[in-house]
């Protein structure tokens, strides 16, 4: 740390930090599920940043909290902030899109500083959420808390609802709603649920309205049976990106990979569903959009509820659209390690 800070380091004591007891009796605490996951495997942190107690030496001794504010963010970025935040890694996300390309490059986050005590859990966990890239699962609307925040839409059917988890994991607290500022998303195909038509719907609903199912060719069949499928897509996908955190002051950074975003079927790929006003209430300072074929931009475009027609030239404008190529930078390149084959490597 230098001379300066060591001088620092060595101060009488004159505060005490108080462990929080909220937080060590709950282990299955947001803190502490998202310290157990994040990056892989539970992290470790050196106990000399820690300091709130009597130090192995018998003194001088100092108390962290007696830190200058700038002094203690310094070593909270260098325990906590890592660049990008990975909660999954598995083929489906690397085969199906390139958030986690290069996952292996960017180092585990040091949270069991949260566990210390309430204020250096607030202090630490403003500077994790403000500074990271958080490239949430695929499926991130099925994990705590936004599982909370979206009860109302739930399906009702028993087998659909049976592949919720009892128990969804926490991607980060309830309160991290509010302070997350960067976020990585997908629009995947996995997201979609494929309800075709059964034989009640074909005679009570589609007859009535197209013909019976025998007097109709196949490819009428199909165009139909598509259509209602397009409308599913437009649902699901716009419910998704609703559930989006919407912090007071927006988001500064948001990444969409759009690489796995075909239709049920797979014949198609109707990104235009997902393109919408939720943009504006997002509202990022910056949007990457990944994954697209040049011919695919045309379909940003939309209407909002007040009639607001927003062109890619109105979003480039007001939100920072970018249609990011393979290769072109981006702020996170900077806390990719040089040697990967220490850190970890996909199971």
């Amino acid at each position: 740390m230098g001379t300066s800070t060591s001088k620092v380091l060595g101060q009488n004591a004159k505060r005490t930090c108080q462990p929080s007891n909220e937080i060590q009796q709950s282990p299955s605490s947001p803190a502490l599920a998202t310290a157990c996951s994040s990056n892989g495997s539970s992290p470790s942190v050196d106990s000399r940043f820690l300091c709130c107690g009597q130090p192995d030496a018998p003194s001088p001794h100092f108390r962290f909290l007696d830190l200058p504010a700038e002094m203690r963010v310094m070593i909270y970025e260098e325990l906590v902030v890592v660049g990008k935040i990975f909660y999954t890694h598995n083929l489906h996300d690397v085969e199906n899109g390139r958030r986690c390309h290069g996952f292996e490059l960017f180092k585990k986050p040091k949270l069991t500083i949260f566990l210390v005590c309430k204020q250096i859990h607030t202090e630490a966990e403003k500077v994790y959420l403000t500074k990271n890239l958080f490239v949430l699962p695929v499926n991130w609307p099925a994990f705590q808390p936004f599982t909370t925040r979206n009860t109302s839409d739930e399906v009702e059917d028993d087998d659909e609802s049976s592949k919720q988890p009892a128990a969804p994991r926490y991607l980060f607290s309830a309160s991290a709603l509010d302070s997350v500022k960067n976020i990585s998303i997908s629009i995947d195909q996995k997201q979609l649920e494929h309800y075709g038509c059964s034989h009640s719907a074909w005679t009570q609903i589609y007859e009535p309205a197209i013909g019976p199912f025998d007097q109709l060719t196949r490819h009428q069949r199909f165009d139909h049976i598509h259509d209602l499928e397009l409308d599913d897509v437009a649902d699901q996908w716009l419910d998704l990106v609703h559930s989006l955190p919407v912090p007071p002051t927006g988001l500064h950074y948001l990444e969409v990979d759009f690489t796995n975003a075909y239709c049920p079927i797979g014949c198609c790929r109707p990104i235009h569903l997902a393109v919408g006003d939720w943009i504006t209430l997002v509202a990022p300072k910056k949007l990457d959009v990944i994954g697209v074929l040049p011919d695919e931009e045309r379909q940003f475009t939309y209407v909002d509820l007040n009639g607001m027609h927003y062109t890619r030239r109105i979003l480039k404008q007001q939100y920072g659209l970018r249609f990011r190529q393979p290769g072109e930078p981006t702020p996170w390149d900077e806390w990719m390690i040089r040697h990967p084959a220490a850190v970890y490597t996909l199971p």
